[in-house]
C-alpha cells in the first residue's frame, strides 16, 4: 500500500516494510524458491537424458506433464512449510 502526498502527488511506498528497503529475505522464501528451481532443473535433465521412454509410455500425455507440476509443487510447499521464519528484530513487538 502506498500513500500520496497530496501537496505534489508524489507517492511513497507503505506497509510493514515502509522506510526498510533492506529488509532480508524471508527463509521460507528463499527455501521454497531454491527447492522448485532444484525440482524443475531435476525433471528437466530427467526428460532430456532419457531415451528410453518405457516410465511413461503406457501413461496419457497429460499425466508426465501433471507429475512435474505436483513434483516441484510438493518440493517447494515442503521446503517452504519446514523452514524457519526470519528473525526481525528490527520490528516493533506488533508486527512479529
Amino acid at each position: 500500500m502506498s500513500t500520496i502526498d497530496p501537496d505534489s502527488g508524489a507517492s511513497t511506498p507503505g506497509g510493514a516494510h515502509a522506510g526498510n528497503a533492506a529488509a532480508p529475505t524471508e527463509k521460507k522464501v528463499t527455501a521454497a524458491t531454491g527447492a522448485t528451481a532444484a525440482a524443475v532443473a531435476l525433471l528437466t535433465s530427467i526428460l532430456a537424458l532419457t531415451e528410453n521412454d518405457q516410465l511413461i509410455e503406457g501413461m496419457p500425455d497429460w499425466v508426465p506433464v501433471l507429475l512435474s507440476v505436483l513434483i516441484a509443487a510438493g518440493s517447494a510447499f515442503g521446503a517452504g512449510r519446514s523452514a524457519p521464519h526470519t528473525a526481525r528484530p528490527d520490528l516493533p513487538r506488533s508486527q512479529r
